[in-house]
């Protein structure tokens, strides 16, 4: 079992979350309870998952939309539907089948980034899950039909700038 424990890499996001709940953001109500995961990154071996993205599954485990929802109401972050634990372990099982298959999508997605959210068009939120990587831990987005773009230094770091943007209105 992987033991998911609360991290000081928790309180931005911890601090988001709670800041869109007293703003009474309707996708707050979407977030699933954080449980005990079974490890589905197990086995991959270019994954190394950090500190920073344990910690928000350890808050909560992605997401359960009504399927009726408007999709830009499913963005907890303004862009973002995050995914659960699983449903990232899935997806970036999917992506590695297609790693597997053309050696070129590694230059669309990387391999060794690990899928936390999506805005529903075929986009990704991505983690650099690459231990050693000069990057590992940045968020990137990986733009549908364009490719990946470095959005934060960390996973906190994002969560910061996030809370920047709501303190400023």
């Amino acid at each position: 079992m992987h033991v998911l424990v609360r991290h000081e890499q928790m309180k931005q996001l911890e601090d988001f979350v709670s800041a869109l709940r007293s703003a009474n953001a309707i996708a707050t109500t979407w977030l699933v309870p954080s449980r005990q995961l079974e490890p589905t990154f197990h086995g991959f071996a270019e994954v190394s998952l950090p500190d920073d993205l344990i910690a928000p599954w350890s808050l909560f485990n992605g997401m359960t939309v009504p399927p009726e929802t408007p999709l830009e109401q499913t963005w907890l972050d303004g862009q973002f539907l995050y995914l659960s634990f699983d449903s990232a372990g899935e997806d970036y099982r999917l992506a590695k089948e297609l790693w597997d298959e053309d050696p070129l999508f590694d230059a669309y997605w990387p391999n060794g980034f690990v899928p936390i959210g999506t805005p529903g068009d075929g986009s990704r939120l991505l983690v650099n899950c690459r231990d050693g990587s000069p990057t590992y831990g940045a968020v990137y987005e990986l733009m549908h039909a364009v490719g990946v773009a470095r959005l934060s230094n960390s996973l906190s770091r994002y969560c910061e700038t996030l809370n920047q943007a709501l303190d400023e209105g």
